[in-house]
């Protein structure tokens, strides 16, 4: 009977050992649909800001996701985003046949703002933006 009584405290010390160690370790997965974000369905870049936002260079613009809402913000030519970075309080973003930043207004809705006018007018037509890379001050 001793034998049977350690046995089954072994086992029931170790069970709620096991129990307790459930979550360590595992990641807090979450897949979102299309429907979900109700944009395209082709993602190029992902970066998340420093207020914990996760930005989403897509097919149809940039995503924007508070933790809770999907926001869409569209380019002025609406083409696709293909690569952002972020820096500061700016996301710098390269999409087709220009490039250029968003940055939040007052009410903290997000703008694009073109960098395009800065390019010769013969050199417009680079098609799809492919990198966007920070280094030190520079974008």
């Amino acid at each position: 009977m001793r034998i049977i009584t350690l046995v089954l405290s072994f086992f029931c010390i170790f069970q709620t050992k096991a129990d307790s160690y459930a979550d360590v370790g595992l990641p807090m997965i979450h897949v979102f649909s299309q429907d979900d974000y109700d944009a395209h369905n082709q993602n190029w870049d992902i970066e998340q800001a420093d207020n914990q936002f996760i930005y989403v260079a897509n097919g149809n613009g940039l995503l924007e996701f508070d933790g809770e809402t999907w926001q869409l913000y569209a380019t002025p030519n609406r083409s696709r985003v293909r690569e952002i970075e972020i820096v500061d309080d700016k996301i710098y973003a390269g999409t087709s046949n220009d490039l250029g930043y968003y940055q939040a207004n007052e009410q903290g809705i997000l703008t694009f703002h073109s960098l395009l006018h800065l390019i010769a007018e013969e050199n417009r037509q680079f098609g799809d933006v492919l990198s966007v890379v920070a280094l030190n001050d520079y974008v």
